[in-house]
């Protein structure tokens, strides 16, 4: 990972017969020394300190290790990002790959026609691209000024930094920056440099240095999923997951999902939850936008109906029929089958996929589309219930793991954790435990 502080490479030379561009320089070199001091602590963390040119000359492999580049003191234009695809302004505190970019000045009449010309500036304080204030060291205000793409500073003297040179610090007082903003600079490498190794280190050492697996689970699908009113969860799934957790060696934490918004949760930013497991259905679909581990419970489309009904739906021409009512929960592949192969009956979509057995049962549908995996559980707690087609399901598939792409570490260990499981009796022992069918 790579941090850089790029600095303008503008030399002070003695413009008159006292000292002071000696002084400046000295001091100027002692703040950006100190963050480079800082940053060097930590071994992951390259320091390069050159002038903002070097961003675009810098190859694809470098920036794809860059965290994030500090171009203090110099300027950044629209025909320097275009020319560049790896100068992106900063928008906020935790982005990553991004350009920082700011000038201080006392008034903006001030603003030197060296740095004259920015098209980016943000605010080091409150990490803001307008003009919301911020202020520092509680008496100095900083501001952005969006038209000049400067900061402006108010309430601070800047009498450490006398002009000299005729024109340097007379308004501009970006000699002042190194140490005006430092402590702002280092707490904000850390920031970035952490997010950056969110985004780019090995998941299963994120995982281990968070010292938790997040799951993602829907919690109502038993007997894989199912979460209690105490908020306790447990299920075949649940077990699965307590297994991949053990492997890694951290604790377990759940993050509830639904059906609808599995997709979007397991691709959101900032990340959700390391993997989701539960009844999850390995698809091509699922596969060509996220990962998903080798199967570890088979699984097909079954139905469940009331006993006394059971005599009467024996296919899906008899459930296809426009007085048989289907109730589905919304937005999973029950949905999607019920839709595609059910075209004359009733489809009832009930938000609670938990609740649909006692539909059925109390007589508010005649028909669930479900799995093979969850029918058989209801069957058994509810002797109101059948699932006359469990041995001849419509489709065949098997649940797996659901994750992000580029977790590729983690859905290799979760598949060891699978193969492990299967070839020393584990696996089979938890379908027996759950009363479903071993497959393998």
């Amino acid at each position: 990972m790579i941090a850089a502080i790029l600095t303008c490479d503008l030399m002070l030379t003695s413009c008159s017969n006292d000292d002071t561009p000696i002084k400046q320089e000295r001091q100027h070199t002692e703040a950006v020394s100190e963050l480079i001091r800082l940053m060097d602590g930590n071994p992951e963390v390259t320091v390069l300190l050159e002038k903002s040119e070097l961003l675009k000359h810098i190859d694809d492999e470098t920036y794809s290790q860059l965290a994030a580049a500090y171009v203090l003191g110099y300027k950044v234009t629209k025909a320097d990002m275009a020319a560049s695809s790896h100068i992106r302004p900063a928008e906020g505190e935790t982005d990553t790959g991004v350009t920082i970019c700011y000038n201080t000045v006392k008034d903006v009449k001030c603003v030197l026609p060296l740095i004259a010309g920015s098209d980016i500036c943000i605010n080091p304080v409150n990490w803001r691209t307008d003009a919301t204030p911020a202020t520092l060291h509680d008496t100095i205000t900083i501001t952005v000024s969006p038209e000049h793409h400067v900061l402006v500073a108010t309430n601070y003297s800047a009498s450490e930094y006398p002009p000299f040179c005729g024109f340097l610090n007379v308004g501009d007082i970006h000699s002042c920056e190194p140490w005006l903003y430092s402590e702002c600079l280092q707490r904000n490498i850390k920031v970035r440099a952490k997010e950056w190794r969110k985004i780019h280190q090995p998941t299963v050492t994120r995982i281990q240095e968070q010292g938790k697996l997040l799951v993602g689970t829907t919690g109502d699908y038993r007997p894989l999923s199912y979460r209690e009113g105490d908020g306790n969860y447990w299920g075949f799934g649940i077990e699965m997951a307590e297994k991949i957790a053990e492997r890694i060696g951290v604790d377990i934490e759940y993050v509830q999902t639904s059906w609808p918004t599995l997709t979007a949760d397991v691709l959101a930013e900032p990340q959700g939850f390391d993997l989701a497991i539960g009844g999850i259905t390995i698809t091509d679909t699922r596969k060509e936008t996220m990962l998903m581990s080798d199967g570890y419970l088979a699984n097909g489309k079954t139905i469940l109906c009331r006993a006394a009904d059971a005599n009467r739906f024996q296919s899906l021409a008899d459930i296809d029929k426009p007085e048989v009512r289907v109730m589905v929960n919304p937005g999973g592949l029950n949905e999607k089958f019920a839709n595609e192969n059910l075209t004359h009956a009733q489809i009832i979509v009930w938000q609670k996929n938990e609740e649909i057995p006692t539909q059925v049962a109390e007589g508010e549908a005649d028909v669930m589309i479900t799995e093979i995996t969850e029918a058989p559980w209801y069957v058994q707690n509810d002797p109101r219930l059948a699932t006359p087609l469990l041995n001849a399901p419509f489709t065949h598939g098997e649940i797996g793991v659901l994750m992000r792409k580029g977790q590729d570490d983690l859905l290799a260990l979760v598949n060891t954790v699978i193969a492990q499981m299967k070839a020393d009796g584990t696996l089979r022992k938890l379908h027996e435990k759950y009363g479903l069918v071993y497959g393998y």
